[in-house]
């Protein structure tokens, strides 16, 4: 596993480690990728989308995509975000778990 990645990793498993405490949300890893399965490939998920999905109370879908400190979006992940943010989900783009936090604040009107 390459450094970035790793760094990726631990981000987002303090993230889904802080979201579980939360009892205003839900949220789970979304995984994406392929798998033989038989003689043919069977893809999951969506190319760009976000790595860790959700709902907030009330309904709202949450995604958060997460980058090590110098990670960019790719242009799947830009148009995955434009369609969220199109439909009024909450995307969150997390450096950290204090992006997070942030986010949501900001979502909930400046309330933790």
């Amino acid at each position: 596993m390459s450094k970035r990645r790793h760094l990726e990793a631990d981000r987002k498993r303090a993230i889904l480690q802080y979201l579980a405490l939360r009892r205003d949300l839900v949220a789970w890893p979304a995984n994406t990728g392929a798998v033989k399965v038989g003689g043919r490939f069977v893809r999951f998920g969506r190319p760009g989308q976000a790595d860790i999905t959700g709902a907030l109370k009330g309904g709202r879908r949450l995604e958060i995509e997460v980058k090590s400190p110098k990670g960019v979006l790719s242009a799947a992940q830009k148009a995955f975000r434009a369609d969220m943010q199109r439909v009024n989900a909450l995307y969150i783009l997390a450096y950290s778990v204090d992006d997070v936090i942030a986010g949501l604040k900001q979502a909930k009107g400046g309330k933790p």
